[in-house]
């Protein structure tokens, strides 16, 4: 993420997280070690195993409207660090997969309920249970994508939502975030304790 200038800075607002490339996120690369072991004490284990969970939580209180631009496949992590964004916007050839069960991996890390704040504990359950591909249409109807755009199209749609955000007055932009951040972790409450597998 980076302010993309002064303006914006003062606007509270933040610029697109996006990918480079076909895809906005293809997931951990299975052939290296995505996972490494965790060596030291039981406290240094436990807290760098919840390095996922601390960067989705910062994502909350950061002050700055997020807005995450993607295309192609949208995988694992990158679809939960997504998910924190505040506003999100896909292509038409957008699929989203959350494919850590399939992998024997727990998704232990707050993942599970953000997503549920956003499209709802069935949807989530569904989308994470399953591992299944979602496609665009999808996204688009359960409310987790905001805008859709052709594929050639997405910086273009995404730099429209940017500037009908830098039009509203900078103070009520930033605290309605702040408020609707802080209505969106009470409303699910967002604690869960770090993985036990460590």
């Amino acid at each position: 993420l980076h302010v993309r200038s002064r303006r914006q800075r003062q606007m509270c607002i933040r610029d697109r997280l996006s990918g480079v490339g076909k895809s906005f996120c293809s997931g951990a690369d299975l052939k290296t070690t995505s996972y490494p072991k965790v060596e030291g004490s039981w406290s240094t284990r436990r807290n760098r195993t919840a390095t996922w969970q601390r960067v989705l939580e910062q994502m909350e209180r950061i002050p700055q409207v997020t807005i995450a631009s993607m295309q192609g496949h949208i995988v694992g992590g990158g679809a939960l660090l997504a998910t924190a964004c505040d506003f999100r916007v896909i292509t038409e050839n957008a699929v989203l997969r959350i494919p850590e069960l399939a992998l024997g991996i727990p998704n232990v890390w707050n993942g599970t309920p953000l997503l549920a704040r956003e499209v709802g504990l069935p949807t989530a359950r569904d989308w994470v249970m399953t591992t299944r591909k979602v496609a665009s249409d999808e996204l688009m109807q359960s409310g987790w994508a905001q805008r859709v755009a052709p594929d050639t199209e997405l910086q273009t749609i995404t730099q429209t939502l940017l500037d009908e955000l830098l039009a509203v007055p900078p103070a009520a932009l930033a605290m309605t975030r702040s408020m609707t951040s802080a209505l969106a972790v009470s409303y699910t409450h967002l604690t869960l304790p770090t993985t036990p597998y460590v």
